[in-house]
């Protein structure tokens, strides 16, 4: 489940053993590329960011960032961080793992949504 607001994107993931000890869940945006949030049980939520030419993921710090792991995983995520704006593509994918398993969310493709326009009125205004 996801929903946007004017400065945030905030996902549910119902994943089943998302609070077990040593899990980890990564949600990877694909568009735009290059960023991702990682938390779990006893992880704060960080972002991390990958260039195209780069080996690893870097943290970078990503203010209004939330999340919490429980039997339920609930991310908040600042758009700016994203560097998205009314109109554009958010696709992503969801992956909890442990050790070398790992889950993906959805088993095939990924999330895919627009980011809604910020001021719906002009968008539905007609003479």
């Amino acid at each position: 489940m996801h929903g946007i607001g004017d400065r945030h994107l905030f996902l549910r993931v119902d994943g089943q053993g998302a609070r077990e000890p040593g899990r980890q869940v990564t949600i990877r945006f694909l568009k735009p590329g290059g960023a991702q949030v990682v938390l779990g049980h006893s992880v704060l939520p960080r972002m991390e960011i990958r260039t195209q030419d780069a080996a690893a993921w870097e943290p970078i710090e990503a203010k209004g960032l939330i999340g919490a792991v429980q039997d339920v995983v609930e991310v908040q995520v600042p758009l700016d961080a994203l560097h998205v704006r009314s109109g554009d593509s958010i696709a992503l994918i969801v992956t909890l793992t442990r050790g070398e398993e790992s889950t993906h969310y959805p088993a095939q493709g990924a999330i895919e949504f627009q980011v809604p326009s910020m001021n719906p009125g002009a968008t539905n205004w007609s003479a």
